[in-house]
């Protein structure tokens, strides 16, 4: 997995010219989408159009999400990915957000137990239809959870983490439990988080500082905290 990539969250078609331009010129081989997103059939023509005698299929990173509405059929929900993304296989494939929004019906409330769906997951796993399988947005409670009726732990836990959101005792539980740590908005989201606060990770004014002194951004420094704890 390479160490940086591309989160595509609000990416839609104006921008798969610069996605292809940032494979082909930029190096950039680490790609990550969902369907929540409404861009994985974009991601997938901007890889396609990227291909070249350098960059083929097998030296790109692309991770991608089962929605909530895809619980109750996993397999159909990576089937579509796979047929937006035109691949036949994704390198990461996460239980995105892993709560049920009970939806009632003629039959009641409707449920999709986690250890039922994660026993799909390692199918997809098995099958290799997903290289590697985890969680997008999960707590040590879930994960313990999960502990107790896996056959395959999960590999990955993506979320969020800046200086802002350090989140250190999950992280500390994935990394003793070798569950590996995906950061995604490690730039800490500035729009979203000036929707609810005045809080602004590239104008703080320590990391403005620790950039001036080593001649970098606050996005750099940012990133670099990131991935010198470990953490993509």
């Amino acid at each position: 997995m390479p160490r940086v990539g591309l989160g595509t969250f609000k990416l839609n078609d104006t921008h798969q010219e610069m996605i292809t331009k940032m494979i082909k010129d930029g190096g950039l081989r680490h790609i990550d989408t969902a369907p929540s997103y409404k861009n994985e059939a974009m991601v997938g023509k901007a890889i396609e159009n990227a291909y070249s005698q350098k960059v083929s299929r097998k030296d790109m990173f692309i991770t991608s999400k089962l929605d909530q509405s895809q619980y109750a059929d996993p397999i159909k929900g990576l089937e579509d990915t796979l047929m937006n993304l035109n691949v036949d296989y994704v390198d990461l494939y996460l239980i995105h957000w892993p709560v049920n929004q009970l939806k009632k019906d003629e039959k009641g409330f409707r449920r999709n137990p986690m250890h039922m769906v994660w026993e799909v997951m390692e199918y997809l796993y098995k099958k290799k239809m997903a290289k590697a399988i985890g969680f997008c947005n999960t707590n040590v409670q879930m994960l313990v959870d999960n502990f107790a009726y896996a056959n395959e732990l999960p590999m990955v836990n993506q979320i969020e983490l800046h200086p802002y959101n350090q989140q250190h005792n999950l992280v500390e539980f994935c990394q003793k439990n070798k569950i590996h740590v995906t950061g995604y908005a490690p730039l800490g989201s500035p729009e979203r988080l000036e929707e609810h606060t005045t809080l602004n990770v590239l104008k703080d004014k320590t990391l403005k500082k620790i950039a001036k002194k080593h001649g970098k951004t606050p996005a750099e420094i940012s990133l670099a905290w990131n991935l010198q704890r470990g953490r993509l």
